[in-house]
């Protein structure tokens, strides 16, 4: 094993489960770090598992806890689960969190999870939270089917009514307008009558939640907000324990929620449990913390061996005297307890496996059978994670592998990649029109910054040049450029590209513009001279010589960058240097993310 990592603070989320109790006994072991934060959603399992530590550790200065759910605000961290679905404030809230971008900078509305990482600023955080089941385990397919219901419900009343009947109704027919009125309350009830199943919510409740309930949203603003903390603290190891979703076992899985087989909810559970890993692989392939995940391929057991009262969903199970009925043309799903005689709570001998369940000998028995789900020991997982920590090889980080497997830049394409640039060019030059951008890479900003780079080439060919330019004679040279070239104006704006002028107020336009983006209002009201600052930097060829000024300073930059008498040789090539002299329209933007955006290729 290579020589310990130094860790002084660790943030453990999921500290108080199964896996994560051992793993912090690890880390205080073999690390013995000054902070330790133990992370879980309720205030008893944290404090349970940090007096434990205490006892075991007294060595150790500060063991601390957060709880709450890190997947929301911190200031509904707190808000139970039920009081959130039904809370259409907090549902509103969710939903801006998940799909409003302008969110993720937003302090006040912070995270959970970044909260607690960018308060710490831990040197290592380790995460045992089964992301994959809080993500998934949002019953979407009920939602849906809810939803799908209501909405057939509002196609049949809307075409029972006819605008020509609302008109009539507005030139006073009292058919018409009982016929409207009808329909009104028609709509209202169908959109707020309580469902059956659960008085605390309607049809419209319930098409709120189908929007904020899609794993895919969630967990891309999970891990891009990860990310964001991660750097902000300066933190140097992410370790993910993750989730196959199916205990390791295939779609033949006899274990299931509800009738379907495979179910549909471990199937779901398993697709968040890998786009999660694809969205690690990519984080792990970013700027910024060491990340690794251990993935367990089998139910996870055990904590203890006890006899408890049974509870589902929190609320204990209760034994009801049994009655006798004959099956009529309807079967009650749900009957009132009131006619049931109550027999006191059910309770039983059982295994606690943690975050699986509680399980009844036999049931532990069938899911444990050889070639059945089997099981692993927490104890050897949190052997793994101390071990990847250090950076020993186990074989085990499923990062690492995929790392392995992939298919990388090949030498070949490399190879090749100047001749077809050459025949490019040589082409360009017969048809007589510059092959710049249309906007296949997808933000207009890459489009941008193309467009630009090649309108100063016709005045700036080399670097030099442009880094000793002035910046109000470059930005009347570039205008009178554009407008005197009507193929280039034309070209350009017909992308979705505007062109603003160096008055900063004159646009030269096609029939679309992509920013400021909306795909919901055909016009947006532009408040302040900041708005056209933000939509010029995001997707508009800029020719201000305020933009002028940035782009020279970007050259000057790109100078320095090869100045320094210890480059030569290959080491001309690396990552912050821009090696050629002259202003090449792909290889200036390319240089450009990488050292502007931070935006380059780690592997």
């Amino acid at each position: 094993m290579s020589a310990k990592r130094t860790i002084e603070s660790v943030v453990l989320f999921g500290g108080a489960g199964l896996v994560g109790k051992q793993i912090a006994r690890k880390i205080c072991r073999e690390y013995k770090p000054k902070n330790i934060i133990i992370c879980a959603l309720f205030e008893h399992e944290c404090l349970e598992a940090v007096e434990k530590l205490k006892v075991e550790f007294p060595n150790i200065e500060n063991i601390t806890y957060e709880f709450g759910n890190i997947f929301v605000r911190k200031t509904y961290a707190l808000t139970d689960r039920r009081d959130i679905s039904t809370n259409d404030k907090i549902v509103k809230d969710l939903f801006d969190d998940v799909f409003d971008k302008s969110q993720i900078d937003k302090e006040e509305d912070q995270n959970f999870m970044g909260y607690i990482i960018e308060k710490y600023r831990p040197d290592a955080v380790i995460d045992c939270v089964n992301t994959a089941t809080g993500i998934s385990y949002q019953d979407v397919k009920s939602s849906s089917a809810v939803v799908k219901e209501y909405k057939n419900e509002l196609y049949n009343l809307i075409t029972g009514c006819s605008v020509a009947e609302v008109e009539r109704a507005e030139q006073g027919d009292a058919t018409a307008q009982k016929n409207v009125f009808d329909f009104a309350k028609n709509i209202i009830n169908v959109s707020t009558t309580p469902l059956e199943t659960d008085a605390s919510l309607n049809k419209m409740n319930m098409l709120d939640l189908l929007l904020v309930s899609q794993a895919v949203p969630q967990l891309v603003r999970h891990v891009v907000l990860l990310q964001k903390a991660l750097l902000a603290a300066g933190t140097k190891m992410y370790l993910k324990v993750g989730t196959t979703g199916t205990g390791g076992m295939g779609l033949n899985i006899p274990y299931t929620h509800g009738e379907d087989r495979p179910s549909f909810t471990l199937m779901a559970k398993t697709s968040v449990g890998f786009a999660h890993t694809g969205l690690l692989f990519l984080l792990a392939r970013s700027p910024g913390a060491i990340v690794k995940e251990i993935k367990p391929g089998a139910m996870i057991g055990y904590r203890k061996i006890d006899f408890r009262a049974i509870k589902k969903f929190r609320n204990p199970i209760k034994r009801w005297e049994t009655k006798r009925e004959t099956l009529q043309s309807n079967l009650l799903l749900k009957d009132s307890s009131d006619s049931y005689s109550d027999k006191g709570e059910l309770e039983l001998v059982g295994i606690d496996t943690g975050e699986n369940g509680f399980f009844t000998r036999s049931e532990f028995e069938a899911i444990s059978y050889l070639n059945q789900m089997e099981f692993v020991t927490p104890e050897e997982i949190a052997t793994l994670v101390i071990r990847e920590i250090n950076g020993a090889n186990t074989g085990k980080d499923v990062i690492a592998a995929i790392n392995s497997s992939v298919l990388d830049p090949s030498y070949r394409a490399g190879y090749i990649r100047q001749s077809a640039l050459d025949e490019l060019r040589e082409l360009e030059d017969v048809k007589g029109i510059p092959s710049i951008a249309i906007g296949e890479l997808g933000p207009p900003q890459l489009s941008k910054f193309l467009y630009e780079t090649y309108i100063i080439q016709q005045f700036c060919a080399k670097v030099e040049e442009l880094a000793g330019s002035s910046a109000v004679d470059l930005a009347a040279k570039l205008e009178n450029y554009v407008l005197e070239n009507s193929e280039l104006q034309n070209l350009v704006t017909s992308l979705g590209l505007p062109v603003l002028l160096s008055d900063g107020k004159t646009l030269l336009r096609g029939p679309q513009i992509h920013i400021p983006e909306s795909k919901v209002h055909a016009s947006i009201e532009i408040q302040n001279d900041t708005d056209i600052d933000s939509w010029a930097k995001q997707g508009w060829i800029d020719l201000r010589a305020s933009n002028m000024e940035t782009w020279i300073e970007r050259a000057k930059k790109m100078q320095a960058s090869v100045q320094g008498s210890h480059i030569e040789g290959s080491s001309v090539y690396a990552r912050e240097i821009y090696a050629s002299k002259f202003l090449k329209t792909g290889e200036v933007v390319g240089w450009i993310f990488i050292n502007e955006f931070n935006g380059g290729r780690i592997l």
